[in-house]
């Protein structure tokens, strides 16, 4: 296949939700949609007249990446490492929760403090959880009322999740804090064709029961969906130790409109709630978690509304868009009870133009400028403690450049500048490449950047008497330096893919807990010196018949603080695998999935780990055209492992349900 210069290959688009309700050329301009609602800032539109030409950027939905650039990329057009999760991969695993499915990312690690709904933290090539900056339909949704503005994955279910990007390595240049081990964005499902509703049910073990309906539908003019998802377990104990169940419970709202009053105009709108309770564990005895009464009520909200503008036949693009985020946090029937809530808001403009210069050099050039502005906002009530209300904002500048030369080689660079209210600016930079062999079909990518952690609005202000922990004013950001190198090699006739890319990154002014001896007395502070982590990736991919896909991935990750001690959290050795087979005409499916973790500490500083292996299976049949009934075993083999010291994870577990739809092409 030859790659076009940042052109849209109409045989190439394969995205069956588009090419099912429109023909080819709105297929093309519906996937530019797509990508420039769910990519915030960063995103672009084209105009429909101007896609059969190929003069703008590749936007097959299948081979694009939203998230590794200011603009849409294929990804064969990338520099950075990029994994991409579709919605056919979801369904055929039945991920009920996106951190499941993270785990099988190359470089990509999942802790979590105890069953389903707990809290869940995701690191990237060993970089800390706080090192993560999370987007869902482009809205940055990291919590500042948490330490380190951790998000929290134990609430967000897949049911609405659509596609995921996980682009690994320093992003400072491009996005907002948080980005110094990658990004992960969340693309939800947004509605096409004749109106269509959809419900499932399902129930198993645990008492767990889950039920979620939608309704979209779309034309040339507009599309919309909304979806709903109620997920309840009754759960196990918590506590290692414990007896007592912490059940969970999650309702899960989430909307996408958009509308297309011209050619050249476009405005998106996508919102999202979750309003989720869990049981903790809280209490101690004899030094270790024990059972507790105790309950943490959580709302989380999410929303963005953009317009998109294209002028001079889609060469020069406009985006402009609003956005808000918040997460609200009560904990209850505990000793230390506590109420925390936190507002983000912001607004940004992006303009892109395009530029070819075929008779000076064959080229494509895409220059990029962008202002964003975000306000955070934290009120703290914790046990014990003033209460805190406080606020931060920025002001940020981007500029990049792309350029495609002889359909072979893609650079960017990229430069970001922050204006931060209260604390340091700071500056950051990315150059990335990639290179297209014309004959092997090999690509070479790299990419090389700095990254930068702010310190948070409950690092910088938040005292925690009774847990002897008081806040530093004083802290400086985080600052990273990484690169990475990797090659991609299609084999029989592109059926077999291998990939393999070394990583390094190096962090300075890390933070860290340290407590006084003498008066137990805990503080975050920044220390001297550089932590390293490093290690290599391997990815390989093998459709083996036209109903049989392999898949297999292998990370080794070597993280070490600046005086030398591992870092706890990050496992040495990482493996994921994969076989789905579909059969009696494409009616039955069946998928096994396996991701083992080994060479593990849980504890700094040095408190080794078992490692471990879990192994799911799956299966679906379509019973009629409108009517699936699935099945699935998660934890087959009954490991018993171990995430967070002191808290226990779910043994086996079987579940089925059915699934229904109305209407639809």
């Amino acid at each position: 296949m030859r790659h076009r210069r940042f052109g849209c290959s109409l045989q190439s688009i394969r995205s069956t939700a588009l090419e099912t309700y429109f023909p080819v050329p709105v297929a093309c301009l519906l996937s530019a949609l797509l990508v420039s609602a769910a990519n915030g800032p960063a995103a672009a539109q084209i105009d429909a007249a101007e896609v059969s030409e190929a003069t703008v950027l590749t936007l097959d939905v299948g081979e694009v990446s939203i998230t590794a650039n200011r603009a849409p990329t294929a990804l064969s057009q990338v520099g950075s490492a990029v994994t991409v999760i579709t919605r056919e991969e979801l369904e055929d695993q039945q991920v009920r929760r996106v951190a499941d499915i993270l785990r099988q990312v190359p470089g990509v690690s999942v802790s979590s403090s105890g069953p389903a709904g707990s809290l869940t933290q995701v690191r990237i090539r060993g970089a800390e959880a706080r090192h993560t900056l999370v987007l869902i339909d482009g809205v940055r949704v990291n919590d500042p009322t948490a330490i380190g503005a951790v998000y929290d994955f134990g609430n967000l279910l897949a049911e609405d999740v659509e596609r995921i990007e996980v682009v690994r390595g320093p992003q400072s240049a491009l996005y907002p804090s948080d980005a110094i081990g990658g990004v992960i964005n969340i693309i939800t499902r947004r509605g096409a064709g004749a109106p269509l509703v959809t419900a499932s049910l399902e129930g198993g073990s645990f008492g767990t029961v889950q039920g979620s309906s939608s309704v979209s539908g779309g034309t040339d003019l507009y599309d919309g969906r909304i979806g709903v998802t109620y997920f309840r377990t009754d759960g196990i104990s918590a506590a290692s130790q414990g007896s007592e169940r912490d059940g969970y419970e999650n309702l899960s709202v989430s909307g996408r409109a958009g509308l297309r009053p011209t050619d050249t105009l476009s405005f998106d709108l996508t919102g999202r709630y979750i309003d989720a309770d869990r049981d903790i564990d809280d209490g101690f005895t004899g030094g270790f978690v024990d059972d507790s009464p105790a309950i943490q009520r959580t709302q989380e909200f999410s929303g963005r509304l953009s317009g998109h503008l294209d002028l001079m036949n889609g060469a020069w693009l406009h985006e402009a868009g609003v956005t808000l985020a918040g997460t609200d946090r009560e904990i209850v029937r505990s000793t230390d009870p506590a109420v925390y809530s936190a507002r983000s808001y912001g607004g940004d403009y992006q303009t892109s133009y395009l530029l070819e210069t075929e008779t000076l050099v064959d080229a494509a050039h895409r220059f990029t400028l962008a202002y964003e502005h975000v306000t955070e906002e934290g009120d703290f009530n914790p046990s014990g403690a003033p209460s805190v209300s406080e606020t931060i904002h920025s002001d940020s500048f981007i500029g990049e450049y792309q350029v495609g030369l002889f359909d072979e080689v893609f650079l960017t660079a990229s430069v970001r500048h922050d204006v931060n209210s209260d604390f340091p600016d700071a500056t950051t930079w990315r150059l990335t490449g990639a290179y297209l062999h014309p004959d092997l079909g090999t690509r070479v990518h790299a990419s090389v950047g700095t990254g930068v952690k702010n310190p948070t609005l409950n690092d910088l202000y938040v005292d925690f008497p009774s847990f002897f922990y008081f806040a530093n004013p004083n802290l400086v950001q985080e600052e990273s330096f990484g690169f990475d190198i990797g090659v991609d090699q299609p084999l029989l006739d592109d059926r077999l893919v291998l990939g393999a890319t070394y990583f390094h990154n190096d962090v300075e002014n890390l933070f860290i807990f340290q407590t006084d001896p003498n008066t137990f007395v805990s503080t975050i502070v920044n220390v001297p010196g550089v932590s390293t982590r490093q290690g290599a990736e391997l990815a390989a991919s093998f459709q083996a018949t036209e109903d049989l896909m392999l898949q297999a991935t292998y990370t080794f990750t070597q993280a070490e603080a600046a005086d030398g001690s591992r870092i706890a959290n990050v496992p040495r050795h990482e493996v994921s695998a994969s076989a789905s087979y579909s059969f009696l005409e494409g009616a039955a499916t069946v998928t096994a999935g396996l991701v083992g973790e080994y060479d593990r500490y849980i504890a700094s500083p040095n408190m080794p780990a078992d490692g471990y292996t879990l192994v799911n299976l799956t299966g679906s049949y379509q019973v009629l055209d409108d009517v699936e009934v699935f099945a699935r075993v998660e934890n087959l083999l009954d490991e018993d492992y171990t995430l967070t010291p002191g808290f226990d994870q779910l043994g086996i577990g079987a579940f089925a349900g059915v699934r229904v739809r109305l209407g639809g092409d």
